[in-house]
């Protein structure tokens, strides 16, 4: 339960902002982790949530929810979702996976992309903040995740732009500090 409390209270910096693209949609969430997220989704949103992931790491809440075993450039494109929903993926991701495959699979299968990531900054001490996603990985049960890489808001906009995706909202939701090396939490909504 303690688990599902910090997720709830994480979903509470960025709930204004997709509010209105979840509640009572077909939701994707992508690299879904424990799933907690897709069920607070379907739980207080009644958004009709699938999950998925490259391993099956869900949480007992959401073990009854639907879930597709497939990395993010893999997604199978067997149903159109109104929104497809990322959060702490892309950096997860191997350094192999080009963000424009990505991209244009995620295309493929929704309507609508929320994308919700660390973002570098100039001032972001990458070991600082290596080590710091590691212990918020282990605080929520996610174990020691890979980490590829971190993008910067410009990276991030490039990639949106070469793949046809047009920004409609953007948010820094934290700022970075000292605690956790300098990285922005950014939100993007993205359509095409």
């Amino acid at each position: 339960m303690q688990t599902l409390l910090l997720i709830r209270r994480f979903q509470q910096r960025i709930i204004s902002h997709i509010e209105r693209h979840i509640t009572h949609r077909t939701v994707l969430d992508a690299g879904c982790g424990s799933g907690l997220n897709g069920y607070i989704f379907q739980q207080d949103y009644k958004a009709k949530v699938t999950l998925s992931d490259v391993v099956d790491n869900r949480h007992p809440l959401a073990q009854h929810m639907p879930f597709i075993l497939s990395s993010v450039e893999k997604i199978p494109v067997t149903q159109v979702f109104d929104v497809v929903f990322l959060q702490y993926v892309l950096h997860h991701m191997d350094v192999s996976i080009k963000l424009d495959d990505v991209f244009n699979r995620l295309k493929l299968v929704s309507r609508k992309i929320i994308v919700v990531e660390d973002i570098v900054t100039h001032k972001t001490d990458i070991r600082k903040a290596l080590e710091y996603d590691k212990q918020t990985n282990a605080k929520i049960n996610q174990g020691d995740l890979y980490i590829g890489r971190y993008y910067s808001d410009a990276d991030l906009k490039n990639y949106f732009e070469q793949t046809g995706l047009r920004l409609i909202t953007e948010a820094v939701f934290q700022k970075g500090s000292f605690e956790d090396g300098f990285l922005d939490r950014k939100l993007y909504i993205l359509t095409f």
